[in-house]
């Protein structure tokens, strides 16, 4: 996974994102990053727009900092991961009869 360091004006938050990010969620990350540094880095899409990491985009903004940590999402990883339609599982081999219980 590369991380690069973005300046905050560069990452842009998601529109439509439907979670209200509470002030004590943001005390709260913003206190783990000054504590523990980036532990997770703030995810994008090829335009710059968040996939992952609204609170840690609020917390870099409160503590001051002009850059943080991103990773630019490859379309192709995750469409291949979620898009695809998953294939029922069957647990009994091709025409075996499931045993009735007496």
């Amino acid at each position: 996974m590369q991380i690069m360091q973005w300046p905050l004006s560069k990452i842009t938050p998601y529109g439509r994102n439907a979670r209200k990010i509470p002030p004590q969620a943001i005390d709260k990350v913003a206190a783990s990053i000054q504590e523990f540094g980036w532990r997770q880095p703030i995810v994008v899409d090829a335009q710059g727009v968040i996939i992952c990491g609204h609170t840690r985009l609020l917390a870099a903004h409160k503590l001051g900092y002009e850059q943080a940590p991103v990773h630019v999402a490859r379309p192709q990883a995750w469409l291949r991961t979620s898009a695809r339609p998953r294939r029922r599982q069957s647990h009994t081999r091709p025409g075996a009869r499931l045993s009735s219980a007496r």
